[in-house]
């Protein structure tokens, strides 16, 4: 609400409600009471008793002729003595003439003036205002006595931010011990010990009187080693012309709850189980010291807990919590006040420390011996540490952890290196895939991710079916190599518009097929995150029928390692492919850690054996005897095996003598 709105509201007439017999002097009195006053006429007793307990505001005052209220006994006057919403509204007596027995008679009721008409204008307006005044008078001191009863300080200033009132001295004042000492008539300037929060205060009383708004704020006073809240409530008074008069304050005392409420923000900053800062207040403080420049020469570290989730799986929950707060304690024995640090989550921590802290070698010692021991449960936790120079540039703390733990990625597979720090070619990377994620969408409307067929041969070496695989014909970079983008997009999650551009560029080959190539099929890749971030079933499914192709001729192909999370729901999944007439592959058999556990429930039609299997075994003979058996295995388990990556006519041959059904490699075609 504007000042203008608030004086509006404010302006209107004091209410004087008046009965009078008529005559020329009493009319004359309400003519120049109406100056001043909103004048109500009241024709009879009845009429006024009821205008004065109706609905009403700012009713100022009563007058009443000396006669008639003798006659009714005062009986007006005495509804509104025995009613408090009263206690400040004077009766004002009129008489043409003077009567001391009628003057006794008013003062012994309580009457607040007696006035003998004709009088000077000028004098009866003044009896008449000194008679409202006084009653004020009167009713502020009952108030006042009041509101010294509540523990709030409640107090009142003139339109100068001096005092008028206050219903406690509290003891942040100058000399407020002093019996003879009062607040009135100073300002905070004057009694206030702590002069910045008077400051605080003047400014605040200068806002209201100019603005006519009114604030609330919480302050912190210090006095005689004593530390106190308090919350100061400030509301502008308006007099009748709407104008700020003064403002009325309330003062609580808010020290409990202040504490409480500081003690659970400062709770908020740490994580519960560690102790450490959460991820939350720990960039705040890093970016607070990075906006002021307090960086220089220091170090921010991405410290990450390998394949931690084995270690809730196998030793409980409790064991898990009880390795995390180890680590906690490890990074606390590490670091100084210069350092800031926190966790960013499960099971990864983030530091800010100074460079000269950091001795590679020392903490490679450290992390290859850090076992956590609890009774008799024991478990060396694996831990990788990245870190990143902080330049002038830098601006971004999120950005800073994200390169941290980019550093760790050559390392990501080297259990015997635990330290990696961030380089210019780390940042090249970033800046390529960044090129490379900006240029999908261009590179998905106009065709430059193409699928490339990679034949299937039988035993008798007839081209049965082929694999679909991605490959990107950049315009600057020409032929990329899928390694150079499918490892990217299936870390952010894009390689789902890949998928479903490849599964519908697919789709159109096998419709223009349904003449020329009736038999053959060809297989497609479901990834890991088709799974999570699309409906995948109805995706591949609405292509099929779009297309007018029979599912069986559009195969379905999963890894085993895509498997291994949520596994129940992802094998419903593929059941209602098979359901649907689709063929499902599993690719990548023996790669993974429970392969025959998944072969025994998995609904799958053909298991695809990487030739890599045998490449990775120092006993040919019994990688030999393992394959011919899992060949074995599938022909007993009617699924169709096929073996990938077959190079030689050699391989071909001894495949085919261990009875696999069909082949695909360099032997018969690249992609």
């Amino acid at each position: 609400m504007s000042i203008e709105d608030k004086k509006s509201r404010n302006v209107c007439k004091p209410q004087m409600i008046i009965r009078l017999p008529g005559c020329p002097e009493y009319d004359h009195f309400t003519e120049i009471m109406s100056e001043i006053y909103d004048t109500v006429i009241a024709h009879d007793t009845d009429e006024m008793i009821e205008m004065v307990m109706g609905p009403r505001e700012h009713l100022a005052c009563i007058v009443v002729d000396a006669k008639r209220g003798i006659e009714y006994n005062f009986d007006m006057h005495k509804k509104m003595k025995s009613d408090m919403r009263f206690v400040s509204v004077p009766t004002v007596v009129l008489t043409l003439e003077h009567s001391r027995e009628d003057m006794l008679a008013c003062i012994k009721e309580g009457i607040s003036d007696y006035i003998v008409l004709p009088e000077e204008d000028e004098l009866v307006r003044l009896r008449v205002n000194n008679a409202i005044r006084s009653k004020d008078s009167a009713t502020f001191a009952e108030i006042e006595n009041m509101l010294k009863q509540l523990p709030s300080n409640i107090y009142l200033k003139d339109s100068l931010g001096r005092y008028v009132f206050a219903t406690h001295y509290w003891h942040h004042l100058n000399d407020a011990e002093d019996r003879e000492w009062t607040i009135r008539g100073k300002t905070d300037i004057d009694i206030r010990k702590d002069k910045e929060n008077a400051r605080l205060a003047f400014e605040a009383d200068q806002r209201i009187i100019k603005t006519g708004e009114g604030t609330n704020y919480i302050i912190e006073e210090k006095s005689d080693g004593k530390t106190e809240y308090l919350e100061l409530i400030k509301r502008p008074v308006f007099d009748n012309n709407g104008n700020v008069s003064g403002i009325i304050g309330l003062i609580n005392d808010v020290t409990e709850q202040q504490l409480l409420k500081m003690e659970l923000e400062e709770r908020s900053k740490l994580d519960r189980l560690t102790g450490l800062y959460t991820k939350e207040h720990l960039i705040r403080r890093i970016s607070e010291k990075l906006n002021n420049r307090e960086l220089d020469d220091y170090y921010i570290a991405f410290i990450d807990i390998r394949n931690f989730k084995i270690v809730n799986d196998i030793f409980g929950r409790e064991f898990g919590d009880y390795a995390l707060k180890k680590v906690a304690d490890w990074i606390r024995g590490y670091s100084n006040e210069e350092c800031i640090y926190g966790r960013l989550a499960g099971d990864t921590f983030g530091s800010c420390l100074p460079k000269r802290l950091v001795n590679q070698d020392f903490i490679e010692r450290d992390l290859k011996v850090f076992n956590i021991q609890r009774g008799d449960l024991a478990y060396h936790l694996e831990m990788n540490i990245g870190f990143c120079d902080i330049t002038d540039q830098d601006k971004d703390v999120s950005i800073l952890f994200d390169r941290a733990r980019l550093a760790l990625t050559p390392i990501r597979d080297d259990y015997k290196t635990h330290v990696a720090f961030y380089d210019s070619r780390m940042k090249e990377k970033v800046s390529h895939d960044q090129k490379i994620i900006s240029r999908l969408a261009t590179a998905l409307s106009e065709d430059q991710i193409l699928p490339y067929l990679q034949p299937i041969a039988d035993r008798n070496g007839k081209i049965v079916g082929a694999e679909a695989l991605a490959r990107w014909i950049h315009p600057e970079q020409g032929f990329m190599s899928p390694a150079d983008f499918i490892p990217l997009f299936e870390g952010n999650g894009m390689i789902v518009d890949v998928d479903k551009h490849i599964w519908r560029s697919v789709c159109r080959i096998l419709a223009d097929w349904k003449d020329k190539y009736p038999d053959l099929f060809i297989s497609v890749n479901i990834s890991p995150k088709d799974f999570y971030l699309t409906d995948v079933l109805s995706d591949v499914s609405s292509m099929v029928k779009e297309y007018g192709i029979e599912p069986k001729k559009l195969r379905i192909e999963v890894t085993e390692t895509s498997m291994m999370n949520n596994t129940d729901d992802r094998m419903k999944i593929l059941q209602e492919f098979r359901d649907l007439g689709f063929i499902v592959e599993m690719d990548d058999f023996g790669s993974g850690f429970s392969s025959l556990n998944m072969l025994k429930d998995m609904p799958v039609d053909v298991v695809k054996i990487d030739m890599r299997f045998l490449g990775r075994s120092t006993d040919d003979q019994k990688a030999n005897i393992i394959v011919k058996n899992v060949i074995k295995l599938t022909e007993d388990l009617g699924i169709q095996s096929l073996t990938e990556g077959v190079e030689t006519i050699d391989q071909f041959n001894m495949l085919s003598d261990m009875g696999c059904l069909m082949f695909q490699g360099y032997y018969f075609s690249k992609p």
